[in-house]
């Protein structure tokens, strides 16, 4: 498996989180941003294994939050596998507003942690922030 900067995680059955992700890849792969989606896994692999693969291997876990994440299922087990991996300092977990989120809509796990509001904030921008993001979590490993 290729190595991986960040995993993304998105409600899927909420097509505008999925346009999201879509729309976002470019620019993070233009930012220098590796990201791992389930658009890597191969027909027949078994998600829980390969999502748990990827969760083991990445630097940061970015979760994106829409009115449609509480009701996820692949989300909350995504989200426990890197909140495992984060409570012993080994993952940093990004939550990121998009389209119609609220902050009611964070999970209740993450409502201590800073959001990124990328709700009107261009691609772009929204890569670099959490380039920035990896980029501090990784010093702070270092150092």
């Amino acid at each position: 498996m290729q190595p991986f900067d960040v995993f993304l995680s998105y409600p899927h059955a909420d097509e505008q989180a999925k346009e999201f992700v879509r729309s976002l890849l470019p620019s993070l792969s233009a930012a220098g941003v590796r990201a791992w989606d389930d658009s890597t896994m191969q027909a027949g692999e078994s998600w829980p294994e390969a999502i748990d693969a990827a969760l083991h291997q990445v630097h940061a876990f970015v979760i994106v939050i829409t009115s449609a994440s509480a009701s996820s299922v692949r989300l909350a087990f995504e989200l426990g596998v890197a909140e495992g991996r984060s409570s012993m300092g080994d993952l940093p977990i990004i939550p990121v507003l998009v389209g119609d989120a609220r902050t009611g809509d964070i999970p209740c796990l993450l409502r201590t942690r800073t959001a990124l509001d990328a709700r009107e904030m261009p691609n772009m921008v929204i890569a670099q922030r959490i380039k920035e993001a990896l980029s501090a979590s990784t010093l702070q490993k270092v150092g």
